[in-house]
């Protein structure tokens, strides 16, 4: 993050959690990390999990897939990364192993590219040296995302550090196989559902690409066990799970 948001959200955040009664982390990962910054007691805070919007289905009509892919001009086969242009979301590496495997397989790269930390570096990268067959769509209207995770081949995730990682859950719900990150938070929201790289590893990333690209009994495994990954998530576990924690900090005062 740029150098005065780091400052603000070090302090400001910092500041809420010790004030607060209670605090809530969306994922374990993220409790672990909120003890370390923020010194705060350990009973004080509590995994909550979320899930993404109802929105997103595998049962999406045929003739909204084709909107989608005619107005955004998408290519019949491509790979969805729905980031933005941030340096966590690890584009630059992404871009480097797609390079590598630019000649084994036809598929384009179609990335939502909402803009993020230093996003120039990397729309100039795609001008220059993959204009051809990246496509940056930019902002996304939410009611398109469910189309672009169901039309793509395969959904690239491989970001550097998530706190939850909603596009895991999104993608997993449209029936999009995911390859992704093996670190923060990725591993405890995925399960067994998704193909892991390392995200620091140009060479890890393009062989799971390749894999992803030309591998169509994994894709079909990691559809169906998208699916039952995310049964484990939902906004009433979410909202029980809240409901019971001021049950148990009202019944504790008193």
């Amino acid at each position: 993050y740029p150098l005065a948001e780091t400052i603000y959200m070090r302090a400001m955040m910092k500041r809420a959690a010790r004030r607060s009664v209670m605090a809530f982390a969306d994922s374990d990962y993220t409790r672990r990390d909120a003890l370390k910054f923020f010194e705060i007691s350990e009973h004080k805070i509590k995994t909550c999990y979320q899930d993404c919007s109802p929105i997103f289905s595998p049962d999406i009509d045929g003739e909204r897939k084709k909107s989608v892919r005619d107005n955004y001009v998408l290519p019949e086969h491509f790979i969805f990364s729905p980031v933005s242009l941030s340096p966590r979301k690890n584009l630059g590496r992404v871009l480097e192993a797609f390079g590598m495997i630019l000649d084994k397989i036809p598929h384009h790269l179609v990335v939502t590219g909402g803009q993020g930390h230093e996003w120039k570096k990397i729309v100039d990268r795609v001008n220059t040296e993959f204009s051809q067959r990246v496509k940056i769509l930019g902002h996304v209207a939410s009611a398109d995302m469910p189309a672009l995770y169901a039309l793509s081949e395969f959904t690239l995730y491989p970001s550097l550090l998530e706190g939850f990682g909603m596009p895991v859950l999104e993608a997993f719900r449209s029936g999009s196989p995911l390859l992704t990150s093996n670190v923060t938070s990725i591993p405890e929201v995925a399960g067994d559902a998704a193909h892991y790289v390392n995200p620091y590893s140009v060479g890890d990333i393009a062989e799971g690409m390749l894999e992803l690209a030309t591998n169509e009994k994994l894709r079909a495994q990691l559809v169906e066990k998208g699916y039952e990954q995310a049964e484990k998530f939902s906004w009433d576990k979410t909202a029980r799970r809240i409901l019971d924690s001021f049950d148990q900090y009202e019944s504790q005062r008193n």
